[in-house]
C-alpha cells in the first residue's frame, strides 16, 4: 500500500506492471517460505518418530534434532526476513525492466520499506513457530531422553533469542512509524495502520514470550537437577 501510493502512482504506465510483479513475487515467496519451514518441521517429526520405534536410538542425532527444534522459530524468522530482503531487491529491478526506467530513490525506497517490513514480520514466525515446536515437537524428541543429553545452555540461548525478537517486535515498528512521520507527514493512513497493528502484535507477542520464558525456565531447571543429581 505504502509503496504503491508513494512510488507507483507517480510513475507512468506502472500500475499493471506493479500488480503483475507483486503477484509473481507473492506466488514464489509464500510457497517457498512455507515449504522450507515445512521441510524443517517434517525432518524433526520424522526424527522423533524414528527415535520412538528404534530399539537403539542414535543419541548424537537426537541431541542435534533437539537443538534444531529449539531453533526452528529462529530459522523461520531468518527465512521470512531473507525473503523480504530479496523482494526489496526484486521489486525495483523488475519494475525497472517492465516500464523502462526507475529512479534511484525508488530503489532505495523499495529496499528500505521492505527491509523494515521484514524485520517487523520476523518476530511473528519466531514466536509462533517456537511456541509450536516447543509444545508439539520437542516433547516427542525428549520422551525417551533422560535430560542429560542436552545442556541447559541450549535453553538459555533460546531465552536470549526470545529477548532479541521481543525487542524487535516493539522497537522496529516504532522506528518505522518515526521514519514515515519524517518522510511523509501526510501519510496518516499508513502511520495509523502501522501504529495499531504494531501495538496489537507486540502485545500478543509479549504474552507468548512470557509463556516461552516460563517453559524454558522449567526445562532448564529440570535439566540442571538431573545433571547434578548423583548417579
Amino acid at each position: 500500500f505504502h509503496n504503491q501510493k508513494h512510488i507507483i502512482e507517480h510513475l507512468k504506465n506502472s500500475q499493471d506492471a506493479f500488480w503483475n510483479i507483486q503477484s509473481t513475487i507473492n506466488l514464489i515467496a509464500y510457497p517457498t517460505g512455507l515449504g522450507l519451514v515445512g521441510w524443517l518441521t517434517w525432518q524433526l517429526l520424522r526424527s522423533a518418530a524414528d527415535s520412538k520405534i528404534s530399539s537403539k536410538p542414535d543419541l548424537e542425532k537426537n541431541v542435534r534434532m533437539q537443538k534444531r527444534c529449539l531453533r526452528l522459530g529462529h530459522y523461520a524468522a531468518l527465512i521470512c526476513t531473507a525473503e523480504w530482503i530479496i523482494a526489496g531487491i526484486a521489486y525495483p529491478i523488475s519494475m525497472h525492466y517492465a516500464i523502462g526506467t526507475l529512479p534511484v530513490t525508488a530503489y532505495i525506497h523499495f529496499l528500505g520499506s521492505l527491509l523494515l517490513c521484514g524485520l517487523i514480520a520476523a518476530s511473528y514466525p519466531f514466536f509462533g513457530v517456537t511456541y509450536f515446536s516447543l509444545h508439539s515437537i520437542y516433547p516427542r524428541l525428549i520422551q525417551n531422553s533422560d535430560f542429560t543429553q542436552l545442556a541447559p545452555d541450549s535453553y538459555q540461548q533460546l531465552k536470549r533469542l526470545s529477548w532479541v525478537y521481543l525487542i524487535m517486535a516493539f522497537l522496529v515498528p516504532m522506528l518505522s512509524i518515526a521514519s514515515l512521520a519524517m518522510i511523509n507527514l501526510d501519510d496518516k493512513i499508513a502511520i495509523g495502520i502501522l501504529t495499531v497493528a504494531g501495538t496489537l502484535g507486540a502485545v500478543s507477542i509479549f504474552r507468548i514470550f512470557q509463556t516461552l520464558q516460563a517453559d524454558l525456565d522449567a526445562l532448564e531447571e529440570l535439566s540442571r537437577r538431573v545433571q547434578n543429581s548423583p548417579p
